[in-house]
C-alpha cells in the first residue's frame, strides 16, 4: 500500500515537530504539552524561496492540512523559527546555527543535457553496491532527491561544542562523492539546508525499513578510501611543512582560465576560495595573495566583481578555516583541468601528466566509451514490458559503430560483472539475448500481476538457466517491489540447466 503523505513526514522529522497545532487547532484546540519541540521551514515555490517569503511550520497537523502546497522545506530541524516582518512573509531562522537535529543525509542529482540516461532505478542499484539504501527518492524537474532517513536523529548540542555537525557534513560529503562516481551529483548544495518536499506527484520510492543509525553511517564513512588518502596526505604534509602553493594541484588550477560560475558544479568562486585558502595556510601573506588571485580573476572569461574576489579572500583569511580541503580540490580540478587527474597527480611533487584528448580528437575510442553507448543503445531497444533484446553482434555492431572484436570483448566483460544478462543461441537461427540489469531489475520492481518466483521461471526459459541463479542475481533487487519470495518448502534446484 502507497505510504500517505503524512506518514511519511513524520518518518523523516522524528518526532521533531508537535504533533498538533498550538493554537487553531481542528482536532485538539487546548493542546496538554504547550512547550515548543521545534520548527521547520517550507515554502511555496521556488521563486519564493529565492526571495525569503517561507513559512515556520511547528507542527505535523499544519504539515497535513496544506498536501502539496509547498515545493521546498527543510527536512532537518531547527531550534526555532521566526518572521523578520510584521505581515510574515520573510523567514529567519534556518541557519547551521540554529540545527536542533539532523534527520537526513540528502544526494541530489541534477539531469543536464549532458547526462547518461538514468532512472530511480540506477539509484537504487548503485545504492545496493553502497550497502545502505536511500529511505525515499523524489522526483524533480531537474533530476532527483535521495533521502537517507537516520533510524534516529542526531542532536546538535552545546554540550558536544556542535562536533555531530561536523562529523555528519564528512558522512553526509562521502556519500555525495560516491554517487558522484557515476552520477550528477550537485557537489555544492548546504548539507543540511533546503530540499524537495514530498507530495503526491513526485515521490518515485520510500521504503520505511531503510533507515540506518548514525554510528553505522559514521562506520561506512570512515572506511571510504579517499577518507583514509585525505588523512595520509595531510599527515604527510604536516611532517614535511610542505606548502599546498607548492602542489601540482594549484598551479594547474591557477593556470586555468574556462572556469564558470555553474549550478551544480564547483565553480569559479569555489576555485578563487580554494586558492585562497591555499594561500592562507602556505603563510601567504594577505596582500600576495590578494595580487596574485586578482590577476587570476581577470585572466578568467567570466570574472567575479571585485567586491566578490575581496569578499572571498577575506573569508579565506578569516580564521575560520585552515587549509584548503581535498574533498573541494579534487572536484575542482578534474571539472575545470582534467577529469583523468587523480590524488597521486595533483598531490605528488613531480609527476608529468598526460591528459586525454576528447574523443571527437581520437581516431580510435575507449571500452568505456562503447560501454557507455551500448547502454545507451540497450535502453532504447528494450523496456520494463520487454527487457531482453533478441539480435546479433552484427546489428549491434552497425547501429552504435563498434567493431566486433572490441563488442565481443565489451559484452563478456559486462556480462562477468553481472551488468547484463547474456545468452547466445548457436546455429544458422543463431544470435544473442541481452538485458541491460538496471531494465531487468526494473521489470521486477514494477510486476505487480505475477509472483517474482514465477517472473524467475519465464526467464529461465528465455534463457535455459536455473531459477536459482538467475535469484542470486536479482533476489535483492526483487524487495524493494515489497514482494514476497517464498521458497520454504520446496526442494533445492538443480544447476544441472
Amino acid at each position: 500500500m502507497k505510504p500517505t503523505l503524512e506518514t511519511i513526514e513524520a518518518t523523516i522529522l522524528h518526532d521533531g515537530l508537535r504533533k498538533y497545532k498550538f493554537k487553531n487547532s481542528r482536532t485538539h484546540p487546548q493542546p496538554a504539552i504547550k512547550a515548543n519541540k521545534g520548527a521547520v521551514f517550507a515554502w511555496r515555490s521556488k521563486p519564493k524561496m529565492t526571495l525569503g517569503q517561507g513559512v515556520v511550520i511547528t507542527s505535523l497537523e499544519a504539515l497535513a492540512q496544506s498536501p502539496d502546497e509547498y515545493t521546498h522545506w527543510t527536512p532537518n530541524v531547527y531550534c526555532y523559527g521566526t518572521y523578520t516582518d510584521k505581515i510574515h512573509h520573510i523567514t529567519q531562522g534556518h541557519t547551521e546555527s540554529n540545527l536542533k537535529q539532523i534527520n537526513a543525509f540528502t544526494v541530489d542529482i541534477d539531469v543536464t543535457p549532458d547526462s547518461e540516461l538514468f532512472s530511480s532505478n540506477d539509484l537504487l542499484l548503485e545504492s545496493l553496491s553502497l550497502g545502505l539504501m536511500p529511505t525515499m527518492i523524489l522526483k524533480t524537474k531537474r533530476g532527483y532527491q535521495m533521502f537517507f532517513i537516520l533510524s534516529e536523529p542526531a542532536y546538535v548540542t552545546s554540550h558536544s561544542n556542535f562536533r555531530v555537525v561536523a562529523v555528519a557534513k564528512k558522512i553526509s560529503q562521502s556519500l555525495r562523492q560516491y554517487f558522484a562516481k557515476n552520477f550528477p551529483v550537485d557537489m555544492t548544495c548546504n548539507h543540511f539546508g533546503i530540499t524537495r518536499i514530498p507530495r503526491t506527484d513526485n515521490v518515485e520510492f520510500f521504503k520505511t525499513n531503510y533507515q540506518y543509525p548514525f554510528s553505522k553511517w559514521l562506520s561506512w564513512s570512515l572506511k571510504q578510501e579517499d577518507t583514509s588518502i585525505e588523512t595520509k596526505h595531510i599527515k604527510a604534509s604536516n611532517q614535511l611543512n610542505h606548502r599546498q602553493i607548492d602542489e601540482p594541484w594549484f598551479s594547474l588550477l591557477l593556470n586555468q582560465s574556462k572556469i564558470r560560475g555553474t549550478k551544480g558544479l564547483y565553480g569559479r568562486n569555489n576555485a578563487i576560495f580554494t586558492l585562497a585558502l591555499a594561500c592562507y595556510s602556505s603563510d601567504l601573506n594577505k596582500h600576495e595573495c590578494s595580487k596574485m588571485l586578482r590577476q587570476f580573476n581577470e585572466r578568467l572569461d567570466a570574472p567575479v566583481s571585485n567586491n566578490e574576489l575581496k569578499k572571498t579572500i577575506r573569508s579565506a583569511y578569516s580564521g575560520t578555516y585552515t587549509a584548503a580541503s581535498r574533498s573541494f580540490i579534487v572536484p575542482l580540478v578534474q571539472e575545470w583541468v582534467s577529469e583523468s587527474l587523480t590524488s597521486n597527480d595533483l598531490f605528488s611533487r613531480s609527476k608529468w601528466v598526460k591528459f586525454k584528448q576528447p574523443r571527437t580528437a581520437r581516431k580510435n575510442s575507449f571500452l568505456k566509451e562503447w560501454k557507455t553507448d551500448l547502454i545507451h543503445y540497450l535502453t532504447r531497444k528494450t523496456s520494463t514490458d520487454s527487457p531482453f533484446l533478441d539480435t546479433t553482434q552484427s546489428r549491434i555492431s552497425q547501429a552504435i559503430g563498434i567493431p566486433l572484436r572490441s563488442l565481443a570483448k565489451l559484452l563478456k566483460t559486462m556480462h562477468a560483472a553481472g551488468e547484463i544478462i547474456l545468452h547466445t543461441r548457436r546455429g544458422r537461427n543463431g544470435g544473442i539475448s541481452v538485458a541491460y540489469r538496471t531494465t531487468l531489475v526494473a521489470a521486477i520492481i514494477r510486476t505487480k500481476q505475477v509472483t517474482a518466483l514465477h517472473f524467475l521461471n519465464q526467464i529461465s526459459l528465455i534463457l535455459a538457466q536455473a531459477p536459482a541463479r538467475l535469484l542470486q542475481l536479482t533476489f535483492i533487487s526483487a524487495n524493494l517491489s515489497h514482494t514476497n519470495i517464498r521458497l520454504r518448502g520446496q526442494t533445492n534446484v538443480s544447476s544441472s540447466g
